[in-house]
């Protein structure tokens, strides 16, 4: 049975929340690591994330 895995991250006042299913410790692990990959990437793209950023992350 899969088992819901979210991830938050805060930074001012911006708020980044990420979820998945995932089966296994594994995904799992993958999904956190992708997670915080996703968050390093937003926060480069500063303002122009919040405001305009309209690709879909792929984790």
């Amino acid at each position: 049975m899969a088992k819901r895995v979210q991830v938050s991250f805060k930074e001012n006042e911006r708020d980044l929340k990420l979820y998945d299913y995932v089966m296994t410790e594994n995904d799992k692990s993958c999904f956190v690591k992708k997670a915080i990959e996703c968050f390093l990437k937003c926060k480069s793209l500063g303002n122009e994330f919040r405001h305009n950023y309209k690709d879909k992350i792929d984790i």
